[in-house]
């Protein structure tokens, strides 16, 4: 039997992406979630999620919305406005612009800012949307401090992950996306060796979403594809057994 994890990530971005999260575990196939805590919806989605047993993760966000911590001690990390720089401009820097110190403030105020809505310490911690070795120094440190275990993205070569080795797949971002065809390319490469992880990103769409998120239609897409009777009858054929980084030791 292979064994298969899907996450579904950005809890709390928005409340129609927090519905769409919460479809796919009362009716389909995630038990894992990634929960971005400096968020206006934040609190929606937690209280969504309250009754379910999942296993949850902090989704360190430092590209959508507003800090946590003071403004004037992240400044790094920030527009003009205030608001958190884009995935874009931190993608576009000939350098890591991240402040490391900085980043260690915001990521320490979103840590608390978890333990404060869910009552308890985050399965996992990981990182949204950035590539920066400052951020992820930043992570690393808390969570080591706070005795987490930090997931890393990586998509080129498998992630160690509490002993077992990960391969992560989030085909959301290419042209002509199909969930389902991605969910058996991820099932395909699972192994004794390496367990897949398939990256997802369930919702619906409002505004906010559709002027803030690269991803926009793949989400109800997804949705659709982890509630389907079609997707839970071709796992349970193909002897797929669903998990949750809880479950690996």
């Amino acid at each position: 039997m292979k064994e298969l994890i899907i996450r579904a990530d950005d809890l709390g971005y928005c409340e129609a992406v927090n519905y769409g999260i919460e479809k796919t575990i009362r009716y389909g196939l995630v038990r894992t979630v990634g929960l971005m805590t400096n968020t206006e919806s934040a609190e929606h989605g937690v209280h969504l999620l309250k009754d379910y047993d999942i296993c949850m993760g902090l989704h360190v966000n430092i590209c959508d919305g507003y800090p946590l911590s003071n403004r004037q001690n992240v400044r790094s990390l920030l527009q003009e406005n205030g608001e958190f720089k884009t995935a874009g401009q931190y993608r576009s820097a000939s350098e890591d612009i991240v402040d490391y110190e900085e980043a260690l403030i915001e990521v320490t105020a979103q840590y608390k800012r978890y333990v404060e809505l869910t009552g308890r310490r985050p399965s996992y911690i990981d990182i949204h949307s950035v590539s920066s070795d400052n951020l992820e120094a930043a992570v690393k440190k808390i969570a080591a401090k706070e005795g987490m275990d930090y997931l890393p993205l990586r998509f080129n070569e498998p992630v160690c992950f509490r002993g077992q080795k990960l391969t992560i797949h989030m085909d959301s971002i290419f042209p002509g996306y199909d969930p389902f065809e991605s969910l058996k390319t991820a099932v395909s490469e699972s192994s004794d060796d390496s367990i897949s992880l398939m990256i997802c990103h369930p919702g619906y769409v409002d505004e906010h979403l559709r002027k803030t998120s690269l991803l926009v239609m793949q989400r109800p897409a997804e949705t659709e594809m982890l509630t389907s009777a079609v997707t839970i009858e071709w796992l349970k054929n193909n002897h797929v057994c669903l998990i949750t980084p809880d479950q690996l030791v």
